[in-house]
């Protein structure tokens, strides 16, 4: 998971500092604007258009737009993570920008999705603890933010790595 994280956060620091260059190097075409020139609404506002786009993952034909590793939905998704947590944004705050979640884990919840709630149960530590859960490639793929209190902890992502 270390490995994980740092290759993470070594590509959202790569689309940050030159996302043309990066887009360019790894044959990743970067349509409309650089992430770099989007304001975090903007990137929001992307990412809600892009969630929309019914995928390989989501019961439809492939799109490397919102399917592909780099695809533009997985850039703009590590753009809006890397925003958010730097500013250690809020839950309303986070959801305000990228939208309601996929999927809302509480701590012992018994309506929660087993596959979530076992996947993710190390993180929700307390009563109150949320888990809000932004797909990419469906539930192979997800960007997560873990919230106490209305704060955000931390984010991070499961991917199925196959």
């Amino acid at each position: 998971m270390k490995r994980l994280q740092f290759f993470l956060t070594f590509v959202a620091v790569g689309l940050l500092s030159s996302s043309s260059a990066f887009a360019a190097k790894y044959n990743q075409p970067s349509k409309g604007r650089d992430l770099i020139s989007l304001s975090l609404e903007e990137s929001g506002l992307e990412f809600q258009k892009l969630r929309k786009t019914k995928g390989h993952f989501s019961g439809g034909k492939w799109s490397d737009s919102v399917d592909k590793w780099m695809g533009r939905k997985h850039q703009v998704m590590l753009h809006l993570q890397q925003k958010l947590t730097s500013k250690r944004a809020d839950k309303h705050t986070i959801i305000s920008i990228m939208g309601n979640p996929d999927i809302m884990l509480n701590y012992n919840d018994p309506q929660a999705p087993e596959f979530y709630l076992n996947t993710l149960s190390r993180e929700v530590k307390q009563a109150g603890d949320e888990i809000l859960i932004y797909k990419w490639r469906g539930s192979h793929d997800f960007l997560y933010f873990v919230i106490r209190k209305k704060k955000q902890l931390k984010s991070d992502w499961w991917m199925a790595l196959e």
